[in-house]
């Protein structure tokens, strides 16, 4: 194994507008620490890693900032490993045949240092006319930044050995305890578009909502929704049948049907799923199917196809274990056994979906090499994003075709919707609901437990609701916010009630966005409404 080492940059503080430049780099080996200060910190950094053994260099959300500043670190020609846009890991150029490599911890790790432990300090005291007279404070955080990193980093190889991304890693502990079989690229398409959706999110009202007069507004979670749809539904685990059928049978799985919706299935439109059309024909699961008949939201005059599947299990095994370990974990203080075991939990289900089809290789060069001087279709061209400090983005579609099983994804997250579907039957004057929570008058006839696996809980209690659209909402208490989201921007409460309202509220990111499109850092800036 090659050591772990972590490393950390710290900036000029974030402002709109203003191009972030590092002023101290932190590196820790697991024994000694390094710092280098000034202007030039990431050319002297890099000395010392050039001076080091070959190893795996962490930097947390590296991918997404740190990475950019050391783009001479991974040029000539190296191979990247890119998805969804973030770094995950780059090898370093070298002289010699040994190299070492940056992985993005987060890849690993998809959650805020601070859960785990974090030194706070005053960001403005990182100004140039500042810090030279809080050297040593500031020196002081990026080594504990980089020594926490290096305890979960570490710890987690320990645990489950040498993986890329949390997911790989949910996925290699499934297959040590699960089988199923791999679909191929026609059966994938078969399955992929009609059946495949996320999870549901819907606004049933919008504006400055208030509590019907004696009744108050209840945010409800559901636990761990995604491990016991995996636990307590069959899905799915062999190849489709190839024989078309209209028929229900013990082994189908997914259905296309026909007649009244009342609020149960989804439709795939431009801006996302919409579960409110009355009318027509709907791809659904056979839970959704199920669930929606059940309660009444569905009601059928015609079933148009089947897909039935020979083989079908739950993934209880898997389930069982990680849930029972985290639950050991928190009663035994292991904080960084409970943090590892919640994710590897969690994130299994979506591997059964992922696809190849939109996987590169990826190279970076300087801006006077030409990776493909005979325009070769299957060789590397330059991306669309391009440019950085003077180095370009080669991609080439990706060899790699395997698939896992996009019908067990399917299923599963069709039962997780399922049980939104049986909870907002049972829901008075639903408001909201996202994924796995309602926020509505009550919920009745429902599992009540905070800690059980599959039953509700009440997060918050409120007494005036803002809605401004999917994910842009605030719950008050008395004046008080006390549940919010806002995706994609970062409002306060008070301006997601400004925008519930009906106002435009512009909101303008001070963190740079780090890219390939532009020389320097881009900035994000938004006008933000109620949306439709």
């Amino acid at each position: 194994m090659k050591p772990i080492y972590t490393l950390d940059f710290e900036t000029d503080p974030f402002k709109y507008g203003r191009d972030p430049q590092p002023f101290c780099a932190g590196l820790y080996t697991g024994e000694k620490f390094y710092s280098t200060w000034g202007d030039l910190c990431v050319e002297e950094m890099h000395k010392i890693v050039l001076s080091l053994p070959p190893g795996i260099i962490y930097a947390h959300n590296g991918g997404k900032f740190d990475f950019y500043f050391c783009m001479d670190w991974i040029a000539n020609q190296r191979r990247l490993m890119i998805i969804n846009g973030r770094i995950v890991q780059a090898q370093l150029w070298r002289r010699d045949e040994q190299t070492s490599e940056f992985r993005d911890s987060y890849a690993i790790l998809p959650f805020a240092l601070k859960k785990y432990k974090k030194f706070e300090v005053d960001f403005r005291v990182f100004e140039r006319a500042e810090r030279e007279s809080h050297k040593r404070t500031i020196i002081h955080r990026v080594k504990t930044d980089c020594i926490y990193l290096h305890e979960l980093c570490t710890e987690f190889y320990a645990r489950f050995g040498d993986n890329i991304t949390i997911g790989s890693t949910s996925m290699k502990q499934l297959k040590k305890l699960h089988k199923f079989d791999c679909l191929d690229a026609g059966q994938d398409d078969r399955i992929r578009k009609p059946y495949y959706f996320g999870g549901r999110v819907q606004c049933f009202e919008k504006g400055i909502i208030k509590p019907t007069p004696g009744e108050k507004i209840i945010a409800y979670d559901l636990n761990q929704c995604y491990p016991y749809s995996m636990r307590n539904f069959k899905h799915p685990i062999s190849e489709p049948s190839t024989s078309v059928s209209n028929e229900i049978t013990k082994n189908t799985y997914f259905v296309t049907v026909y007649g009244q919706n009342y609020n149960a299935f989804p439709v795939r439109m431009k801006d996302g799923l919409h579960f409110d059309v009355e009318h027509g024909q709907f791809t659904v699961s056979i839970h959704e199917y199920n669930a929606a008949v059940e309660t009444g939201l569905f009601e059928c005059e015609d079933i148009i196809e089947t897909v039935d599947f020979e083989k079908a299990a739950t993934f209880d095994t898997f389930v069982d274990k990680f849930h029972g370990l985290r639950k050991e974990a928190q009663l035994s203080g292991d904080k960084v056994g409970a943090l590892f075991y919640k994710y590897v939990c969690n994130s299994a289900y979506g591997k059964f979906a992922q696809s190849p089809d939109n996987y590169f290789n990826y190279l970076i060069s300087d801006q006077s090499t030409n990776l493909n001087p005979t325009n070769d279709p299957d060789g590397y061209i330059p991306c669309t994003i391009v440019g950085l400090q003077g180095y370009i983005l080669w991609k080439q579609h990706s060899m790699n075709t395997s698939r896992y099983n996009v019908a067990t994804g399917a299923s599963i997250t069709g039962a997780a919707r399922s049980m939104l579907i049986h909870a907002l039957a049972k829901a008075k004057r639903p408001l909201y609901c996202d994924t796995d929570s309602i926020v509505c008058e009550g919920l009745k006839d429902v599992e009540i437990d905070k800690t059980k696996l599959g039953a509700w809980k009440i997060e918050n209690t409120g007494d005036s609701f803002a809605i401004a659209g999917r994910k842009m909402y605030a719950l008050f208490s008395k004046g008080e916010c006390v549940k919010m989201a806002s995706k994609g921007v970062h409002l306060t409460a008070q301006e997601i009630v400004r925008v519930a309202k009906g106002n435009i509220v512009t909101w303008k990111k001070d963190a740079p966005t780090f890219n390939f499109k532009t020389h320097t850092a881009s900035y994000i800036s938004r006008h933000v409404k109620m949306t439709a």
